[in-house]
């Protein structure tokens, strides 16, 4: 079991010991998006979306200056 599991899971059950409702996961990566994630990344994204009850979108903003 990777570390980051123990980690995690001991993070979710202090927040629910203080009653802490919302917990951040992670973004979602998409095909599209313009750091070209691999199909790995992709496909864990869409396995913890499975976990989310809310989902929020986010917009980035790139410049060329110069």
């Amino acid at each position: 079991m990777p570390v980051s599991h123990l980690s995690q899971w001991i993070a979710i059950c202090y927040m629910k010991e203080k009653n802490i409702k919302n917990y951040y996961i992670g973004r979602r990566p998409y095909k599209c998006d313009w750091n070209n994630p691999t199909e790995k990344e992709i496909a864990i994204g869409h396995f913890k979306e499975g976990f989310a009850t809310r989902i929020y979108s986010t917009q980035y903003w790139r410049f060329n200056i110069g």
